[in-house]
């Protein structure tokens, strides 16, 4: 009988069923994890040497480690290429009057400035009573900065054409204004390397020390990106703004 006994309880311990898991593993597995955007991403260096203002208030920006500063344009506040002989990839940003009545951003508040950005993108991209964005804006954190991101159609000058691009844009607020920083590369070639470029220079935005000294102007020349031209030379008439693009794709964007 005892052999018996001990033959039955061995088959049970090899029925294949697993134990239920401790209680204290079910719960951490129903724990809701961070998702990418609730998270800061390391982001590359910028480069401070290159920080120049670029907007009111003597918002400064500079370029990411290994990135040139493009000719001047009235099209743009400051455009940075990776190489400075090819148009793409490239950062473009922009400044634009805050949608909403946002003035500085935190966790808290960071939905309020996602619903004014997307009522402001509607204004300029939606065609037919459909909205004609590749991806509708959502939250993001860039470094300490909480900001959004979106993607829209966008067209720019390649080999002399105009074609279609990709584009993913930031938007950051900085002294209660909004700044847009666009990456664009040709379709296809958007890397993870150039968005987190991106990304670093939206984050980089800043105000200027009010207890630094004042900057001296440089003689004209001086001050440019290797490899890029001086004095007056602009991109104007090579490329075309994300502005520019957008008309195109909505000609009833004011």
């Amino acid at each position: 009988m005892l052999l018996v006994l001990l033959v039955v309880v061995a088959l049970a311990g090899c029925s294949g069923e697993e134990p239920p898991a401790p209680a204290v593993e079910k719960s951490a597995a129903a724990k809701p994890q961070a998702t990418p955007q609730a998270a800061a991403e390391k982001l590359p260096a910028v480069d401070p040497i290159t920080a120049i203002p670029i907007g009111p208030d003597g918002v400064r920006s500079a370029a990411p480690e290994g990135w040139s500063r493009a000719p001047r344009s009235s099209s743009y506040l400051v455009r940075y290429r990776r190489d400075p002989r090819e148009p793409f990839p490239s950062i473009t940003v922009l400044d634009t009057d805050l949608p909403g009545d946002v003035q500085e951003v935190t966790a808290d508040n960071q939905p309020a400035l996602v619903e004014a950005i997307a009522a402001w993108l509607a204004e300029r991209f939606t065609r037919d009573g459909k909205s004609t964005l590749r991806k509708p804006p959502a939250g993001v954190r860039l470094g300490e900065r909480f900001a959004v991101t979106w993607s829209a159609p966008a067209t720019d000058k390649v080999a002399g054409l105009t074609k279609p691009v990709d584009e993913v844009s930031y938007g950051v607020l900085v002294g209660g204004r909004l700044y847009t920083v666009a990456l664009r590369a040709q379709t296809g070639r958007l890397t993870k390397q150039a968005d987190l470029a991106a990304r670093a220079v939206a984050a980089a935005l800043s105000l200027p020390d009010p207890d630094a000294q004042p900057e001296i102007e440089p003689f004209p020349g001086l001050g440019e990106s290797p490899g890029e031209p001086s004095g007056d030379a602009t991109d104007d008439e090579n490329e075309s703004s994300p502005d520019d693009a957008d008309d195109a794709d909505n000609p009833e964007s004011p």
